[in-house]
């Protein structure tokens, strides 16, 4: 999960709970699963007034990680390749980059 090796992630949802999957290889059992969660907490009123679910994914660019926060973690001193947003829409996101072998998780910047 560096710049010369094509990851995937997905968000998927089983059991009422959602989970980035990543895939790292061309083996689809070479799977990590990253920051499971009930699916309730990403439920909220969409336009129209329904309620729906309201998680997405999107590519973290090197300069949206550069921008992240930190809190609890050594922030990478060299951003170098993509990294996830995950995002509550229109409420948050975390920004999680793969980092000195593990994924690391930063606050996004909205």
């Amino acid at each position: 999960m560096d710049r010369e090796r094509t990851a995937w992630a997905v968000l998927c949802s089983r059991a009422r709970r959602s989970v980035v999957l990543i895939f790292t290889g061309p083996d689809v059992r070479d799977v990590r699963e990253l920051a499971e969660a009930a699916d309730v907490d990403f439920l909220q009123t969409r336009p129209g007034g329904r309620i729906g679910f309201s998680r997405a994914l999107l590519v973290a660019t090197p300069a949206m990680v550069r921008r992240a926060r930190a809190e609890d973690v050594p922030k990478p001193a060299l951003v170098d390749h993509d990294g996830i947003v995950d995002a509550f829409e229109g409420k948050g996101s975390t920004v999680w980059y793969w980092f000195n072998g593990k994924w690391i998780g930063l606050s996004g910047s909205d």
